[in-house]
């Protein structure tokens, strides 16, 4: 199991009782919320007569039906910058700090408890939560960031032998002076660090699972 690498993205905190809703109607409610609804669906006609032209001249170019989550609130958290505290979009982000786990979440609490390792894209700390559920007494922590600017926060369970970690690759809703929720923050790309784990987990998993299937070599 140590040398499972399991993606978990949105989907997996879809279902109830964590509920949280997919890119595109945060998105909108961003934009509902930030602008009012008459010009969010002005935004949103623009964005869609841009792609028509686009999509006229080039039908290759992969343009979504709205513009990205990320880049909206990046508009955003300049405007906050003189926008009363209750009014501020980024800091809401917070709540997703304290969502309940979903059947999900367990499975992967399970299986990082096993050894995996859980690399989410997610801000929501369910996982976590998942895992203080299943093992009350594990000591789920978080191992500090060698770099202030390196969005990936990694945790791991302190007092269960053997298990793996739960690493978010854009930061986590606890630490929002450090999440990537900003085009800004998002183009900043892996970090080394994270870049380098990866290449050793897959190159690991992909040894072991070559050794696995390849046929014996006969003894000479």
């Amino acid at each position: 199991m140590d040398r499972w690498i399991i993606w978990a993205g949105a989907g997996v905190s879809i279902p109830p009782p964590t509920s949280l809703p997919l890119g595109a109607e945060l998105t909108r409610f961003v934009l509902d919320f930030a602008c009012g609804s008459r010009s969010a669906e002005r935004l949103l006609d623009m964005w869609k007569r841009v792609a028509n032209h686009c999509l006229a001249h080039d039908p290759t170019i992969p343009f979504a039906s709205m513009p990205r989550l990320e880049t909206i609130l990046n508009a955003v958290e300049k405007a906050e910058h003189v926008a009363p505290d209750e009014l501020s979009i980024l800091s809401g982000l917070g709540s997703l700090a304290t969502v309940p786990a979903n059947a999900n979440h367990l499975l992967l609490a399970d299986l990082v408890a096993r050894g995996a390792f859980v690399l989410t894209t997610n801000f929501d700390l369910a996982i976590q939560a998942a895992l203080h559920s299943l093992y009350p007494d594990s000591g789920c922590a978080l191992v500090q960031p060698v770099d202030s600017d390196d969005l990936y926060r990694p945790y791991h369970l302190e007092n269960v032998p053997g298990a793996g970690t739960v690493g978010h690759v854009h930061g986590t809703a606890d630490y929002l002076a450090q999440v990537g929720a900003t085009i800004q923050q998002v183009k900043r790309g892996l970090s080394p660090r994270l870049s380098r784990l990866l290449d050793e987990r897959l190159t690991a998993g992909a040894c072991w699972s070559s050794s696995a299937t390849a046929p014996a070599t006969p003894s000479t």
